[in-house]
């Protein structure tokens, strides 16, 4: 006998495994889990304990077509009970042909098949027999009338057969589905009597044999299943139609609609539950695609469509890693997983060198035709041919010392109040006018006159045509005017002198001229070449001459330029504003600036976005000299650098990161390496302060001035690194990226942004805020002083002559001292000079006036001196000091 298993009895006696599994542990049985194995003995005490218990199997009966009606037999109900007696009125006979196991049963699920084996271990309950049926087989069987058949009309029902092995048996009682199909009109339930099993033989019959049947609703419906998953299977005898019975025909019906869904899930496990829906779905999914007319593909697949493999290509002297993918006709990835073998990382858009990309061409089996040319050469300057050359008006640069006057002379002309607007009345950028009337056009660049500003005017001589060297009469030359007459020479352009402030009664302008000489600048009134000229930026005086003497030198210069071709310029100044981003001032020396045109300046490209004039209105286009502010670029420019127009965009960035590789190139080269040496000297150079500085300003031109005087501070003991250095607002990042390294922030003329404020104020970061750039220079000197560790002075306090030493049984040896000059104090440091040289370093240890201890003794006076060193002699002099710490200076 096969082994049942404990869900199975579980579910004949309708209880929960849980429970059930509680209930049997209680009774002595070791079961630990639903699947676990019971041998015949266990089963036989498992099923005594469930009728003490009080258990119960359910038998199922059929009812009529107005309803469905259940019986429960308890299991400990009298074996003997006396059966009703059954009226014998003109019964119908059914005869069932018991079915022999085919080939199909053993096809069947192996679990559904322990089941049907399990069915001779149940333990069969008497029931009250209210129908019989007459089965054939090859053992004649008495027929017996059903008691419920009598009150049927009388029809045709048709013949179903059984095929066993074994002589009809009476089947067992099952318990009846929740869900019982009510049977046709005319049609009784068919029922058969449970037995109980005293032979092994018997048993092994009941596992064969059928179970309880029913009358099918229609010819081809097929059966139902029990509670136990066991499949009925009739063949119905048709004459019509043949005989056939599939497992997936029961499934189909089981499914239909007001069907009963309990013959899938007793049938098949849940694992065979969840691939059954996902096979379902997937061969759905697939019916619509087709009957769509489409085929599901593979989404990467369709993303990406590739032209034909080509054999040659053409390429640059630098291609992108997209277009090379695209020219080849191959997948980006493998032209990055090239890139890869041979160690280099680049993305799609990066540009790789023609050299690497014919090598990856190459891995392809594909030729390349290497266009070659110098990126250089579409940046270089052409001359300009006679026909195109344009008279031009001058560009001139006001130079001179820190307030001489320079921007209030400006200011007169352009008839505007620039000057009240500077901090501190001190001009810290460059700054580019255009001014027009009736008898000229000049364009000037205001320049710096601090110190700081070095970078700036030399750019600014650079750029001009005249310089006009302001000087004040009330002052004298000052070295910002000598810095100013050097770069103008260097520059090799003319310079025109104009001496300010000749109103005030203070003013001597021969003075001025005189000390020009020492410089090589000589007026014409002395027969020289320089034109000196007298005036007044506050009343106007001399101004007109001026202007006029600025446009003969420019008619002597014969200053001629082009507005065909592509534009060119200088870059005169660059900052950062919110809302418009990076902003250069351009100064136009050639060609026709034009919205919308492609430029390079140094590393740095873009597109001419919006371009407004001097006093801020938009244009559209800008001839040679003028100024113009404009927007468009990838990031701040270099101040003084060349701004020129390219006919393409591509170009434009292909010169950018090939001048911003060979950039970096270069920073690298010029990092020491670490050697032998260098370790000895860093070991060296431990001591030495470091001030952390992070700078922005509003111009870049101003991040370099000040940068540069700001390095310039730097001494052997204390240095000043710059880790970051901007135009711009103070970010979070730059306060983030400050107290990271402890820094200091230092702004000039700029705001700090509110979350900056906000993270300044939690991580407690330094920022300085300035407008004159003095103020500047003075703070961090004041810093950088702080840094240096205070200096140790020796301050002499006194000098004491031993006269006598006594020896005292208490303190030791004392010596008795007369002050001469000065005092002498208790724990102060005493040096014991002996013919001029000293014997002794060490302190006061303890000091006496006569009998009493005293903190100091001044001078004419005579103490009691002890100290650790015995062989004071008559004579010595003690001389008494102490150490002052004093802030150290640069």
């Amino acid at each position: 006998m096969s082994a049942l298993r404990v869900f199975e009895l579980a579910r004949e006696y309708k209880t929960p495994v849980r429970q059930f599994l509680q209930k049997i542990r209680q009774g002595g049985v070791d079961a630990s889990g639903h699947f676990d194995e019971l041998t015949e003995e266990q089963a036989a005490l498992v099923k005594k304990i469930m009728k003490t218990s009080g258990g119960s199997v359910v038998a199922s009966t059929k009812g009529t077509a107005t309803g469905v009606r259940r019986r429960v037999i308890s299991a400990h109900k009298e074996e003997d009970e006396p059966e009703k007696e059954v009226e014998e009125e003109a019964p119908r006979v059914i005869t069932i042909k018991a079915r022999t196991r085919t080939g199909a049963d053993e096809n069947r699920p192996r679990r559904i098949r322990k089941a049907a084996k399990t069915e001779g271990n149940e333990a069969p309950v008497e029931k009250k027999p209210e129908e019989t049926v007459a089965v054939e087989s090859d053992i004649d069987t008495p027929v017996v009338p059903a008691k419920e058949l009598e009150t049927q009309e009388s029809v045709a029902v048709p013949k179903l057969t059984k095929h066993t092995a074994q002589p009809a048996i009476k089947a067992e009682a099952l318990p009846k589905k929740a869900e019982a199909q009510p049977t046709p009109e005319g049609t009784s339930a068919l029922k058969k009597d449970a037995t109980k099993a005293k032979k092994p033989q018997e048993a092994q019959s009941r596992r064969q044999a059928p179970e309880n049947k029913k009358a099918p609703k229609k010819a081809a419906e097929p059966d139902k299943t029990d509670k136990k998953g066991v499949k009925k299977e009739k063949r119905v005898e048709h004459p019509d139609r043949p005989e056939r019975w599939e497992d997936k025909d029961a499934l189909r019906a089981s499914q239909k609609p007001g069907k009963s869904k309990a013959p899938f899930k007793d049938y098949y496990s849940s694992e065979e539950e969840d691939i059954l829906r996902r096979r379902k779905k997937t061969d759905r999914h697939r019916d619509r695609g087709r009957a769509r007319g489409t085929v599901s593909a593979n989404k990467s697949d369709s993303k990406h469509v590739f032209n034909p493999r080509r054999r040659t290509i053409k390429i640059g002297n630098s291609v992108t890693v997209g277009d090379l993918a695209s020219l080849i006709g191959i997948r980006v990835r493998d032209i990055i997983r090239k890139l890869m073998d041979l160690g280099t990382m680049a993305t799609i858009t990066q540009s790789i060198p023609g050299e690497t990309a014919t090598l990856i061409a190459a891995e392809f089996e594909v030729e390349v035709e290497n266009e070659t040319y110098e990126l250089e050469d579409a940046v270089k300057e052409e001359v300009i041919t006679e026909g195109d050359a344009e008279s031009r008006s001058p560009i001139v640069t006001i130079m001179g010392h820190v307030d001489h006057g320079k921007t209030s002379l400006l200011d007169y002309i352009r008839a505007t109040k620039v000057v009240e607007g500077e901090a501190g009345g001190i001009t810290q950028h460059i700054g580019a006018y255009h001014v027009e009337s009736e008898s000229y056009k000049i364009t000037f660049l205001d320049t710096p006159g601090h110190q700081a500003f070095s970078a700036m005017r030399a750019r600014g001589a650079q750029a001009t045509d005249l310089v006009v060297l302001v000087v004040a009469a009330d002052d004298k030359v000052q070295p910002q005017t000598i810095e100013a007459i050097n770069h103008a020479k260097a520059a090799e352009v003319p310079i025109i002198v104009a001496v300010n402030k000749v109103d005030r009664p203070e003013a001597s302008p021969d003075r001025i001229r005189q000390e020009l000489l020492e410089h090589e600048l000589v007026a014409e009134e002395f027969g020289g070449d320089t034109i000196m000229i007298n005036v007044s930026a506050l009343k106007g005086d001399g101004i007109n001459q001026l202007l006029e003497m600025i446009q003969l030198q420019a008619e002597v210069l014969e200053l001629t330029s082009t507005t065909k071709g592509l534009a060119r310029g200088v870059i005169i100044e660059s900052r950062i504003t919110r809302g418009q981003g990076a902003v250069a001032s351009v100064l136009v020396q050639r060609g026709t600036l034009k919205l919308g045109d492609s430029f390079v300046v140094g590393s740095t490209f873009g597109r001419v976005r919006a371009m407004y004039n001097d006093v801020g209105q938009p244009i559209r286009e800008a001839g040679p000299t003028i100024p113009v502010e404009l927007t468009g670029l990838s990031e701040v420019p270099v101040v003084g650098e060349q701004f020129v127009v390219l006919e393409d965009e591509k170009t434009a960035r292909q010169i950018a990161e090939q001048r911003g590789l060979q950039f970096r190139e270069d920073q690298i080269a010029q990092r020491q390496r670490t050697n032998l040496q260098n370790f000895f000297e860093n070991v060296k150079d431990e001591d030495e302060k470091e001030l952390l500085l992070l700078l922005k300003a509003d111009v870049q031109g101003s991040v370099e001035a000040i940068k540069s005087s700001l390095e310039q501070l730097a001494t052997e003991t204390v240095s000043v690194q710059i880790i970051h250095s901007a135009a711009g607002n103070i970010t979070e990042s730059d306060v983030s990226l400050a107290a990271a390294s402890n820094a200091i922030i230092i702004g000039f003329n700029v705001q700090t942004d509110t979350k900056a404020k906000e993270l300044q104020a939690r991580v407690g970061t330094d920022i300085r805020d300035y407008s004159v750039i003095y103020e500047v220079l003075d703070d961090v000197r004041a810093a950088m002083e702080g840094l240096l560790p205070p200096e140790i002075v020796e301050e002499v306090l006194g000098h004491c002559e031993v006269r006598e030493v006594f020896a005292t049984a208490k303190a030791g040896t004392v010596f008795g001292c007369y002050v001469r000059d000065g005092r002498i104090l208790r724990n102060s440091l005493v040096r014991i000079l002996r013919n001029d040289e000293t014997v002794f370093n060490g302190s006061v240890l303890s000091l006496k006036r006569f009998k009493d201890d005293v903190r100091e003794v001044t001078h004419n006076y005579e103490c009691g001196v002890v100290m650790a060193f015995p062989e004071v002699q008559a004579g010595d002099l003690l001389e008494v000091y102490q150490h002052v710490e004093t802030a150290a200076t640069l």
